[in-house]
């Protein structure tokens, strides 16, 4: 059984990325769990995580250099919807105690 260590050491590749994260002045995003993290923030989780946490990712594949603008276009996004929902529902329980 392999210990914690060398589960770590295991994580290939990753300064590459942070490299060229910070080069391209872009972040670094996990498709998994839909997350995103400076090239710092991502440094310090390569360099703390621990495989045994919930949620434990060791492929280096998981993870995408992108433009934290593209974070924020999508956050803009959601908000939209949920403002288009709330629009919906409140119109739906006006109209509905309108004709009670």
């Amino acid at each position: 059984m392999e210990n914690w260590i060398e589960r770590r050491n295991a994580f290939t590749n990753d300064e590459p990325l942070i490299k060229e994260a910070r080069v391209s002045r872009m972040w670094i995003y996990s498709k998994s769990q839909k997350k995103w993290y400076t090239p710092e923030e991502f440094e310090t989780l390569i360099k703390n995580r621990n495989p045994i946490e919930k949620g434990y990712i060791n492929y280096i594949s998981d993870f995408v250099i992108r433009d934290p603008i593209d974070g924020l276009k999508d956050r803009i996004n959601v908000l939209k919807t949920l403002h288009q929902e709330m629009e919906r529902f409140t119109d739906k329980m006006f109209t509905y105690f309108k004709l009670k």
